[in-house]
């Protein structure tokens, strides 16, 4: 009895009776394909430019003060938080210092925001940024 042979380069039916080839499958491609040119504005995008990339949070500067604007309330701390790609929804974005999750939390824009300090949190502390999306950053702050 014969076994059949079975070929990797191309569709081969066993039976013998066609063969396809890629040049009968691949027709009516463009015979040269221009590469972009340097003024091209691909080459200047980044990763996270394209329209539904979701983008990692940063944080740039993260300064304390005592509430005394419309926004805080009297006499308790804060922090205020500048970055980018901040973000929320109903829930969200989540901020712990020092580990504790901050009460109270305001995304005033995509690059800012402000947050409570939890009691008792002062010194070298780590500030977290954490998006509903999951994407979080960290940045070691001094809060003396």
């Amino acid at each position: 009895m014969k076994r059949p042979v079975v070929f990797v380069a191309g569709l081969v039916l066993v039976t013998g009776l066609a063969l396809i080839s890629s040049e009968m499958i691949v027709t009516g491609a463009p015979e040269e394909i221009e590469p972009p040119t340097e003024d091209s504005q691909l080459l200047d995008r980044q990763p996270g430019d394209y329209p539904g990339a979701v983008k990692t949070p940063h944080i740039e500067e993260v300064s304390r003060f005592v509430g005394e604007n419309d926004l805080a309330v009297p006499g308790d701390e804060y922090i205020r938080i500048e970055g980018t790609n901040f973000f929320g929804t109903a829930v969200g974005p989540f901020v712990t210092v020092g580990g504790k999750q901050s009460s109270m939390v305001l995304l005033l824009s995509p690059t800012e925001i402000l947050a409570s300090i939890p009691a008792g949190i002062s010194g070298l502390v780590k500030v977290s940024v954490k998006n509903p999306d999951g994407r979080q950053v960290d940045m070691a702050v001094d809060l003396r």
